[in-house]
């Protein structure tokens, strides 16, 4: 078989060809580039705003939820195995 009957679902995200087995992996995957564009703004614009600490957490939150995400899937995906 080659990669695209392998790993059917493809990234769209420009410059990006990765291809995974799963949507779910997909989806983590993209959550990958998201989290990227978020704290690429963070970085570019430290001080902008009185809540930026507070935007600061809440992405911190959202990274931690990712992970987790991940972490959940990979151990049972395994696990079925």
């Amino acid at each position: 078989m080659n990669d695209e009957q392998d790993r059917p679902y493809g990234c769209s995200t420009p410059g990006c060809s990765q291809r995974f087995q799963t949507e779910d992996h997909l989806m983590i995957h993209k959550h990958k580039h998201e989290m990227t564009l978020k704290f690429s703004s963070i970085k570019a614009d430290p001080l902008a705003g009185d809540n930026n600490i507070y935007r600061q957490h809440r992405e911190d939150i959202s990274l931690v939820r990712v992970i987790i995400y991940i972490l959940f899937k990979l151990r049972y995906a395994t696990a079925s195995t």
